[in-house]
């Protein structure tokens, strides 16, 4: 994805808020969204990001949506 910078991680125990500023210095260099995704042991991934970044990315997805919906009718 060329919008979003994602920093992944994997361990017994994850560091989700080192995990996401990792990402989030690295995006700042290449301007992209910081996304950390990481999993323990035997867990579900998770995915993590700030509340603002999210908001962005769900406004550029429903705005896409309603563009295209737009065209089907």
């Amino acid at each position: 994805m060329p919008i979003v910078h994602i920093e992944a991680k994997r361990h017994k125990r994850c560091n989700i808020k080192a995990a996401l500023k990792q990402a989030i210095e690295d995006a700042n260099v290449n301007g992209k969204i910081p996304v950390a995704i990481t999993r323990d042991d035997r867990a579900e991934i998770l995915v993590t990001m700030r509340l603002d970044d999210w908001i962005e990315m769900f406004n550029s997805f429903v705005h896409v949506n309603e563009k295209v919906t737009k065209k089907k009718k």
